[in-house]
């Protein structure tokens, strides 16, 4: 079986089951292995949602493990926390220049 870090990527873009999977089996040893995660669409998650059990990892390491957050990595989140039901131009010239100015 390939390790799931086998090769070096500057850009790694993997499911979190995947992820999970990889912690899991040993592929790959723990989070310090990379240096930013994002989760996208994070706003989906639930508590059994595979988003928290790498979390859950991340945690472990800060805080049972007492690991130097600078050897962490950075943690960023992508989602959208509006529904926005757009009538007509007005109101999209508006929405837009309200979230993203």
């Amino acid at each position: 079986m390939h390790s799931l870090l086998q090769f070096r990527r500057d850009i790694f873009v993997v499911t979190a089951q995947l992820l999970v999977n990889a912690l899991r089996n040993g592929q790959v040893e723990n989070l310090q292995s990379f240096s930013m995660i994002v989760f996208d669409e994070c706003h989906h998650s639930n508590k059994k949602h595979m988003f928290n059990e790498i979390m859950s990892h991340y945690l472990d390491l800060k805080l049972v493990d007492r690991v130097d957050v600078s050897q962490l990595p950075q943690v960023g989140q992508l989602c959208y926390f509006y529904i926005v039901i757009i009538t007509n131009l007005f109101k999209l010239v508006v929405y837009i220049t309200m979230v993203f100015v």
